[in-house]
């Protein structure tokens, strides 16, 4: 029954069923209306604010806080489902789950906690303190204690906007402490910034968001409702935090002092790291380019804010059998204390796996969210015109690009089909193609043609259908060509681009693909 209740509500909240809902609960008469109550998606943070300025605990809770302590949050979930009446048609009241007046609990209690916008969005009655907590107190913001008001409107969106849920601590606005700030689009800022200096082209959010999913750095395998965005602001934000620094000064202690230093600190610290361990040139681009208080912003960002780290971008790609990818995401997220990198925050101790990965194979992860290129592959040589690094030496040969696939022949002589990847579903497929640069220039505006008896459909990813030449017999070649995080694929790299389509030739309902499923080589 608790997951039934989570997921309806997930869906809910997430897509645009919960205004048809919404308009079927008003026809009949179901719903009961509240003072500055809206029937329009999440609210910004200040209209949320200016909301809750109606709303009391003790005399007008809103819609979703059965236990009437301030907040709309799992637990109120818990108890709803613990008293057993929702959905069962029995008589209930506000803690039983009816918060729209009608004497039963269902979905259209869900509904109103949809159209009231706080569920996971911590008290929705505001906290008294206006200034920030003394960064000198380790124990300034916990709960308990005197908490900052939210940041005021700005030009950035918030990652919240695009849902929020719990995750762990200082995962509500309420729970920043230490200068620790929420994730904004400002982050998409400083990438694209570090995409520039780098000569890459600038990329949107949902181009991030489905180079993760492509690359299994997300819980789920699809995408639904905002997932695309708010992944991609994610992993936005953790590019820029670590993707400037050079090779062969990273260590992870860096990314510990200097976000440190940023929150509690001061900017020109923060920068003078940048000079001493950042790409050459780097730190000057920033100035030139007046970007120095973005970068700076970007690095303040608390990496489990709003939850999006666990419940959607909680990657299982495997790394050197060791970690996953969630491990190595936790390189950002620092001790209480903030003098210490790689820590499972909620408990204060290290991410215990992801101390066994190289410092190699780390920052090659994290260089992969700045160009879009193979989360196990090397990513950033250096700035334009400098000699790109060979892969170390010391790497097993399982970890270099895989041999390539028997397929047809690319037309870059130096563009190879490493793998190709994907499902089966009722009626299609989604094909996940891994192309590597197996030469020693980088590879833009490259090509790929194969033949397949299937129908690639308008939703690709990292490509675009170049051309379809119809062959007969039920066959088609394609010629597919990089496209936005695809465009370029880097020396050595491999680029992991995919498609959906319908099936030319029946391939059941469901299962894993393979190469021999898609690609037909003619002449056999």
């Amino acid at each position: 029954m608790f997951a039934d209740l989570q997921q309806r509500l997930a869906t809910i909240l997430t897509t645009a069923a919960s205004r048809q809902l919404r308009r079927q609960a008003d026809r009949q008469g179901r719903r009961r209306q509240r003072p500055g109550l809206t029937t329009e998606p999440l609210e910004p943070r200040t209209v949320l604010a200016a909301m809750a300025a109606s709303f009391d605990p003790a005399t007008n809770p809103a819609a979703g806080d059965a236990n009437l302590d301030g907040q709309v949050d799992i637990f109120d979930m818990v108890s709803v489902t613990a008293a057993g009446a929702y959905g069962s048609g029995a008589s209930a009241n506000w803690s039983t789950g009816d918060f729209n007046g009608d004497a039963v609990a269902d979905v259209f209690d869900m509904v109103d906690v949809s159209s009231a916008g706080f569920y996971g969005r911590g008290r929705y009655v505001a906290d008294p303190m206006p200034h920030d907590p003394d960064p000198a107190d380790p124990h300034a913001g916990h709960p308990g204690g005197d908490h900052p008001l939210p940041p005021a409107e700005s030009e950035y969106i918030d990652l919240a906007s695009f849902g929020m849920s719990e995750g762990s601590d200082h995962t509500h606005l309420h729970e920043l402490e230490g200068g620790r700030t929420p994730i904004t689009t400002e982050a998409l800022v400083a990438l694209n910034g570090l995409r520039d200096f780098l000569g890459l082209s600038p990329v949107d959010l949902e181009t991030v968001g489905r180079w993760a999913f492509a690359n299994e750095l997300t819980n789920n395998a699809q995408a639904w409702g905002n997932d695309l965005s708010g992944v991609g602001l994610y992993y936005s934000m953790q590019g820029a935090k670590v993707g400037w620094i050079r090779d062969a000064a990273f260590d992870p202690q860096i990314l510990a002092d200097i976000q440190r230093t940023a929150r509690l600190g001061g900017a020109a610290d923060a920068l003078a790291m940048v000079e001493a361990f950042g790409h050459e040139g780097f730190r000057d681009y920033l100035a030139t380019a007046g970007l120095e208080t973005v970068f700076v912003n970007t690095l303040k960002m608390e990496p489990h804010y709003a939850g999006w780290m666990h419940d959607r971008c909680h990657g299982w790609l495997d790394i050197d059998a060791v970690a996953i990818a969630h491990d190595l995401n936790h390189l950002t997220v620092l001790s209480h204390d903030q003098t210490r990198p790689f820590m499972n925050d909620t408990f204060d101790w290290p991410q215990w796996p992801a101390l066994e990965v190289s410092h190699d194979r780390v920052i090659d992860y994290f260089q992969s969210m700045v160009t879009l290129g193979d989360p196990l592959g090397e990513n950033i040589a250096g700035p334009p015109g400098s000699e790109p690094v060979s892969p170390p030496a010391e790497l097993p040969p399982a970890e270099l690009p895989p041999a390539p696939i028997p397929a047809p022949t690319p037309e870059a002589g130096s563009l190879v089909l490493a793998d190709l990847s994907g499902d089966i579903w009722w009626g299609g497929l989604t094909v996940n193609l891994a192309l590597t640069n197996t030469g020693s220039e980088p590879l833009a505006n490259w090509t790929y043609s194969f033949v397949t008896p299937h129908e690639i459909t308008e939703s690709v990813w990292g490509l675009e259908v170049a051309a379809a030449e119809d062959l007969g017999d039920g066959l088609t070649r394609y010629t597919i060509r990089g496209a936005d995080y695809g465009a370029v694929i880097q020396p050595g790299a491999t680029m992991t681009v995919g498609f959906t389509a319908l099936q030319g030739i029946d391939l059941g309902t469901a299962g894993v693909l393979t190469a021999a499923d898609v690609l037909v080589t003619l002449g056999e």
